[in-house]
């Protein structure tokens, strides 16, 4: 299974890797971001699939059915 949040460039390097440690070269490019979230809230997708990364917390239509949906699985 993928990880459900992947984080990269949209433009994907093709440049090979350097021994150059001062330059960023196509592998450094390419590799998924570190994100760190802070304060409350839930990130997500809307949809299932991919997806553009949403704060889902501020919107109230999409989590108020998020919790319906949760409330009739564990129930």
């Amino acid at each position: 299974m993928a990880d459900p949040v992947s984080i990269t460039h949209a433009f994907v390097s093709t440049k090979p890797a350097s021994t150059d440690a001062t330059k960023v070269d196509g592998p450094k490019w390419n590799a998924e971001h570190s994100i760190v979230l802070s304060g409350p809230g839930m990130v997500g997708a809307a949809i299932a699939g991919p997806a553009q990364l949403m704060d889902l917390s501020q919107t109230t239509d999409v989590l108020s059915g998020q919790i319906a949906l949760l409330a009739q699985v564990f129930n």
